[in-house]
């Protein structure tokens, strides 16, 4: 037997189902006929639109117990570096659109100037979405339909030559059924928006007629193009700062940020209620739309709140990362809290963005922050990395000349910084002469066995986990030179540390530069395999070269091939 309750709401949904048929059920009282032969709407979803403002800042608050270094990105703006034990972040606030998300790799980091762009655009709808339509004659206010569809269903619905309609539709932007609104009385039905979960509304009219046939039956597209009723707060992840892609997260909003109202079913205005109470926790995290790598990831979060969120804070309690060997994966669990000073004010429809970068954390030798492994080229996306595991290597895209952007075998020489191209841009530079000396001035140097390595001891060494090294560590990995008939060969390795610095030593009025300095760090013996001297050379030095360039031509291209460190800016 039904409860009282499953009685009393089954009488409720009886008397809606009257004022509201729930089907396209059809009667003489609706004035339709011939309705097989007659006329139909095909009804389909188009997209939703998307509105566009890209603007993005990076400006933020403080966090108690975070240690800072203040950088400048190319175009002059401030960096906040916020530095952890096992990795560092760079936050960034700014409006947010899936158009933008086709550009990245061209802007190549959001700490590049962007241009105030405006416009409009669509993305398709998922499939599988559920989403309410109302449909209704215009002249007599009769509704001919009220019933819940699918995207990707296709769909008709009858209806009468020569009728105009209007349409309402709804959804929730997921499985998540809409409910029915409130009211018969459309103008003032309303629907509730939910706790956090997107909401899409769209309305139109249409006239079934065919003017070049008007005996003809008529098969009329309808196609729906949803909104957004409510603001959009994106939480993005970007792991392209430590070169991996991001398999899983999980992050907690710290406050109630959010609020939920009601949403008017014919006029699709939203009127804001109530917040939203408790810690909001997720771990399911999405892909950027119009984004096909997977370093980027995105937690969606909606609000009726349009005023200033200010100190915005996250925590992200873990995540987890491939590394670029097949198999290797690092997962870091000690939860760290972010800060963002203002999500600012924005309209309803309208998103914003709320970015944390994750950045490889470095390690400080001598007042110089030092990435953990050596520079390297990898074409494609993202293509200037840290190796994860700082493997010893003699690969050619580990070797670059002096002052120029492409390891060996890429490209023409064209000159630059290599370490500038690490994302997020502006964060890294190739050493001044200054600071390799700094590590030959070291009193932390440590020489490994034979044919291993050279390191120092970092004043953060205790940022071993998850990281193969505690120490700044240098492979031998030696250099690659020009050799009898211009044949390249490699020499120096297990011998030799041989890393560029970013100056020349004399430079003649712009018109000419002499010399180019590099540190070299030895660590070999001679004669050992013949017997004869054992004589162990431990030297860390600079080393002027030969080089002569003259308005921008080598002219003597002695300089060869070498490694690339990076330190901070």
């Amino acid at each position: 037997m039904l409860s009282t309750f499953a009685y009393k709401q089954g009488l409720i949904f009886c008397v809606l189902a009257l004022a509201l048929p729930g089907c396209s059920k059809k009667s003489d009282d609706d004035g339709l006929k011939n309705l097989t032969t007659d006329a139909s709407l095909a009804i389909s979803v188009k997209g939703i639109q998307e509105d566009f403002n890209i603007n993005t800042t990076l400006k933020m608050s403080s966090n108690a117990g975070e240690r800072r270094l203040s950088q400048q990105s190319n175009d002059g703006t401030a960096i906040d570096i916020v530095t952890h034990v096992d990795f560092d972040a760079v936050l960034s606030v700014g409006s947010f659109s899936d158009r933008h998300n086709l550009s990245v790799d061209k802007l190549y980091s959001s700490h590049r100037p962007l241009a105030n762009l405006q416009n409009v655009t669509s993305k398709p709808m998922a499939q599988g979405v559920k989403y309410r339509l109302i449909l209704r004659q215009k002249s007599n206010g009769h509704v001919v339909y009220n019933d819940v569809m699918t995207s990707g269903a296709d769909f008709k619905i009858d209806v009468v030559k020569g009728q105009t309609y209007e349409w309402i539709a709804y959804s929730y932007n997921s499985e998540t059924v809409p409910p029915a609104p409130s009211s018969s009385n459309l103008a003032n039905a309303t629907i509730t928006t939910g706790e956090g979960e997107d909401l899409l509304h769209a309305t139109g009219e249409v006239t079934v007629v065919n003017t070049a046939s008007p005996n003809a039956p008529i098969v009329m597209p309808l196609g729906i193009v949803f909104k957004h009723s409510l603001r959009r707060v994106m939480v993005e992840l970007n792991t392209m700062g430590m070169f991996a892609n991001l398999l899983e997260a999980e992050i907690e909003l710290m406050d109630d940020y959010f609020r939920k109202g009601v949403m008017n079913v014919s006029s699709g205005v939203v009127v804001d209620q109530q917040v939203i109470t408790g810690k909001r926790a997720q771990t399911t995290h999405k892909a950027v739309d119009g984004y096909e790598y997977n370093d980027r990831r995105a937690f969606y979060f909606y609000t009726t709140r349009t005023d200033d969120i200010n100190n915005f804070r996250v925590t992200l309690k873990r995540f987890k990362i491939a590394l670029d060997e097949p198999g290797l994966t690092r997962e870091f669990n000690t939860p760290v809290t972010y800060t963002f000073a203002k999500l600012p004010a924005g309209a309803l429809g309208r998103s914003v963005l709320a970015k944390i970068d994750l950045v490889e954390s470095a390690l400080t030798v001598g007042g110089v922050a030092w990435a953990r492994s050596n520079l390297y080229y990898q074409a494609g996306h993202n293509p200037y990395r840290f190796g994860h595991m700082n493997r010893k290597s003699r690969a050619d895209n580990t070797f670059f000349t002096a002052f120029t952007i492409h390891p060996r075998g890429v490209g023409n020489r064209v000159a630059g910084d290599p370490c500038e191209f690490v994302y997020p841009q502006g964060l890294w530079a190739t050493p001044t002469k200054d600071q390799l000396e700094s590590l030959k001035n070291s009193t932390s140097v440590i020489f490994g066995n034979y044919g291993t390595n050279i390191s120092f001891t970092p004043i953060n060494e205790n940022t071993a986990a998850p990281y193969p090294h505690s120490k700044l560590h240098f492979n031998l990995n030696g250099r690659i030179n020009g050799g009898l008939l211009g044949i390249l060969v490699h020499s120096g390795e297990d011998r030799t540390v041989e890393i560029w610095s970013d100056n020349r030593t004399i430079d003649l009025l712009g018109l000419a530069n002499l010399g180019i300095s590099y540190f070299k760090g030895e660590n070999h013996q001679f004669g050992g395999a013949l017997g004869l001297s054992n004589t162990r050379t431990r030297n860390v030095s600079t080393t002027l070269l030969g080089d002569v360039e003259l308005l921008g031509l080598s002219l003597i291209a002695a300089e060869g091939y070498r490694n690339v460190r990076c330190v901070r800016k």
